[in-house]
């Protein structure tokens, strides 16, 4: 089941605290095998601070490409769809930032307009076994301006896997998803996550930062 936490209710976990080494395996996931657990420690997958400095704050749809990454990142429409996402900086004290914290000064953001066809952007990886985990989880924030409909999707090869579609919302939240809400995913070779505009959304503006895989339970 999908859980979501406002801002004000749960502090936001710094990326400083998350694993560093770990993390910086996984910035390009990388083929790694977790191996069973418990209760594996928190995951960080991507807080978007590696990057190399993007776009400005606040400047929605404005040009900034995932240089540092591969291509492994994604973008995609048709049929009318229109999509932008790339890396943009966080100032510390925009309307952008986290409440009260200045941990992170880079985000992933997304913008679309799938009034007619379809839209998203996403990642795509190499295998990489998440089994340890009970799921994944960030943080967003959409534009009161321009607050869209979206749907996150996880693919583990064939078909991605959605659990349905969810306004962004204004502020700052945290979204957790269950492994096994995804139904068919296998989690022990998680290849892709999408963040796929609802079909019909007019217009969209959407903020990514702080993936995790994480265990139920875990602090934010």
């Amino acid at each position: 089941m999908l859980k979501v936490f406002n801002r004000s209710e749960k502090a936001r976990r710094s990326p400083s605290r998350s694993i560093a080494l770990v993390g910086a395996l996984l910035t390009s996931f990388g083929v790694l095998a977790l191996g069973s657990s418990a209760s594996a420690a928190v995951l960080s997958l991507d807080d978007f601070e590696a990057y190399a400095q993007g776009a400005a704050d606040g400047s929605w749809g404005s040009n900034a490409a995932f240089a540092d990454d591969g291509d492994n990142y994604f973008q995609y429409n048709g049929d009318g769809g229109g999509i932008y996402a790339g890396i943009h900086a966080i100032a510390a004290d925009s309307a952008n930032a986290y409440e009260g914290q200045s941990c992170t000064t880079q985000a992933l953001v997304i913008s679309w307009n799938a009034a007619a066809g379809y839209a998203g952007a996403g990642k795509q990886f190499p295998a990489v076994d998440l089994s340890s985990y009970d799921g994944i989880r960030f943080w967003t924030k959409g534009s009161s301006a321009r607050n869209g409909t979206f749907e996150f999707k996880l693919g583990s090869g064939g078909d991605d896997i959605g659990t349905g579609a969810e306004s962004e919302g204004s502020e700052w939240t945290l979204r957790e998803y269950l492994f096994t809400d995804f139904t068919g995913l296998d989690s022990s070779a998680i290849q892709k996550m999408v963040w796929a505009a609802a079909s019909g959304t007019v217009a969209g503006d959407f903020v990514v930062d702080g993936i995790e895989a994480y265990n139920t339970g875990d602090p934010a």
